[in-house]
């Protein structure tokens, strides 16, 4: 890509869990937690089990289906950048790859020899019923600079190479496409190290027809997309595979005139990623756009990616970084994954094969700071360095996040320690300093637990490392502690009952619902969760329950038939359908309610009933009708 190292080199030498959701679109709705998780900086696989390449490329979709595309850097190291080939991969959910073709390879035509192809990007020319790939197309010195045009009869066929040219004679290194409703397509391209133009291109997408504008500013990547009308430009600054605050303008037109500078996410680099492109997720329920980046290491395979959510305030857009999320694309909204669970890792003696010195121990990498304290091997050593952890006696855990200063560590390995045996749970590449990788594998059982990283660019440096045990809670933990249940019961009343609970300031997962058991109970009752905002029924959550064992706590279960996402300070009405003359509850005057001590990830507020076409509350904090219980993850 364009980078401003290599253009002062050659003639100015021109050189990305157990889960919690938050519905990101601050809807009061809960939503089921059915999509796969993204996690930014990971390590993504294809159905054949190989590392997903396509780097700097794109996203086009052809019916229901997403088609990934971009450079294929396996063999990539620090000094060899020559064209290698391009990947495809196609998913219906952006999470799940399988590898459709290599549509473009050094051997597929005689002029990419000892070439360099970057940013290819795609779109479809209705008209010509043709794909049309672009590409930043120039030699190793960068001297070439032009665009380079291939294309296919099929979206995941093999492309064939038309021609490769300055448009109107210009000089074109990083470079975007860009499709408009009306079905004209325009070419950004980074000109200069101080210039980026757009051109609009002919109607067959073939070649430029005329250049519509020119910024003057010093910028590279390249995402463009349009919104309730307006346009966003999302640039990068030049600082080669270095990684640098990205920002965005916007204009009403193609032709501007485009708005100052806004960054994304400031003084974060981005969180280690540079643009390649930005995809509309447009599905029943709204449009997600999401921002697609590499995190460079030196441009070589060690390479990962970064995809996060755009978040809109009116036309101001800004990007948050989460290390878990959730893209439903049938709907098109997204969602934050929040880790609910115990590090099994804080506060356990640590040892390393080396440190820094002081103010670097090993004991840093869990004494729960994120940001500021770190582990960081010694001076001059930086392969084949590790952490163990001792946790006194056997634990069971399947979930990591890693939080790394740095960019240094290429590849590590998590090995764990159990009857005299060292074995691996799982491995993998670079792990990317800023806001947490996160690693599941199988679960495994150890007394220690062993970070070994095998390869570095530099001194490695780890933050944290923590540990969790999500399969221990697949069921979800208990919201109810425990239930102080008063003498009275009575069953004359037909209609719903139970709680009035205000979810806390992080959303909440629920996988069941509960009701007591009380002594004699025989039937069957339909629980479910109401929206307090408009009385209906929230989506997913009504399960009917057959009284049976209890568990210790005295509540019964029945399993929602999805997780449901409660939404962050929103208040809900947990409530069982009941019958007069039917089963017994307890419950009547506030002073014989039931009183609850539960967990704090939400606040009963009240009893609650539905009586005359009106939902009434009744006592107060921590009682409840029945009373009723709810797991969650």
């Amino acid at each position: 890509m364009f980078n401003n190292v290599r253009m002062l080199v050659f003639m100015l030498f021109v050189v990305s869990l157990g889960i919690v959701f938050l519905n990101a679109g601050g809807s009061s709705t809960a939503m089921a937690a059915s999509s796969s998780v993204t996690t930014p900086g990971g390590d993504w696989i294809d159905n054949n089990g190989n590392a997903v390449e396509a780097h700097d490329g794109g996203i086009i979709k052809v019916g229901s289906v997403y088609y990934l595309y971009g450079n294929d850097r396996e063999l990539y190291e620090y000094t060899d950048s020559t064209f290698y080939r391009l990947n495809m991969y196609s998913s219906t959910d952006l999470v799940n790859w399988t590898f459709e073709n290599h549509i473009l390879t050094k051997n597929s035509d005689p002029a990419f020899n000892q070439k360099i192809v970057e940013r290819p990007k795609i779109i479809y020319n209705e008209s010509t019923n043709q794909f049309v790939m672009y590409f930043h197309y120039d030699n190793l010195s960068y001297s070439v600079a032009e665009v380079g045009v291939a294309v296919s009869n099929t979206v995941n066929g093999n492309y064939t190479l038309l021609n490769h040219f300055r448009p109107l004679n210009s000089e074109s290194r990083d470079m975007g496409l860009f499709k408009d409703d009306d079905g004209s397509a325009y070419l950004i391209s980074t000109i200069s190290g101080t210039q980026v133009s757009i051109f609009k291109l002919t109607a067959d997408y073939l070649g430029v027809d005329s250049r519509v504008t020119t910024l003057s500013l010093s910028g590279e990547g390249t995402g463009i997309f349009k919104r309730n009308g307006l346009y966003y430009l999302v640039l990068s600054k030049l600082t080669g595979w270095s990684h640098n605050d990205n920002w965005y303008q916007t204009a009403p037109s193609m032709a501007g005139p485009w708005s100052s500078k806004t960054y994304l996410a400031n003084n974060t680099k981005t969180y280690e990623s540079q643009i390649t492109n930005i995809l509309p997720i447009q599905g029943t329920q709204g449009t997600t756009y999401m921002y697609m980046g590499d995190r460079w290491l030196k441009g070589t395979k060690h390479s990962r990616y970064v995809w996060l959510p755009l978040e809109f305030n009116g036309n101001s857009m800004s990007l948050n970084y989460y290390p878990e999320w959730s893209i439903d694309t049938t709907a098109g909204t997204w969602q934050q994954v929040i880790n609910p669970f115990t590090n099994l890792a804080a506060g356990k003696p640590v040892t390393a094969s080396s440190y820094w010195g002081a103010g670097y121990e090993a004991s840093k990498v869990n004494d729960g700071d994120t940001t500021s304290t770190r582990w960081s091997a010694g001076s001059g050593q930086v392969n084949n360095q590790w952490l163990e952890i001792d946790f006194g006696s056997s634990i069971t855990f399947d979930k990591a996040m890693l939080y790394e200063y740095g960019l240094n560590i290429r590849n590590f390995r998590i090995d764990y320690y159990y009857n005299g045996v060292w074995n691996t749970a799982v491995s993998g590449g670079s792990i990317g300093g800023y806001g947490g990788r996160v690693v599941t594998f199988n679960p495994v059982t150890a007394t220690k637990a062993r970070l070994y990283m095998p390869e570095a660019q530099g001194v490695g440096s780890i933050y944290e490392w923590q540990l969790f045990n999500t399969a221990e809670q697949t069921a979800g933990q208990s919201f109810v502690n425990s239930a102080n249940i008063k003498t009275e019961r009575r069953n004359d009343f037909t209609g719903d009952l139970g709680m009035k609970v205000t979810i806390g300031s992080s959303p909440v997962t629920v996988t069941n619902l509960g009701r007591y058991y009380a002594t004699g109970n025989k039937g069957t009752h339909n629980l479910k969760i109401v929206d307090a905002t408009n009385g209906t029924t929230v989506a997913s959550t009504s399960v009917n329950m057959a009284v049976g064992t209890a568990d210790s706590n005295g509540f019964k279960y029945a399993e929602l038939s999805t997780p449901v996402t409660l939404v962050a300070n929103h208040t809900y009405y947990m409530v069982s359908s009941e019958t007069n003359g039917g089963d017994s509850w307890y419950g009547l005057t506030p002073v014989n309610m039931p009183l609850l001590s539960t967990k704090n990830v939400a606040i009963v507020n009240s009893g609650i009933y539905f009586y005359g076409n009106t939902w009434s509350s009744l006592g107060g904090t921590n009682n409840s009708y029945i009373p009723l219980n709810f797991k969650f993850h």
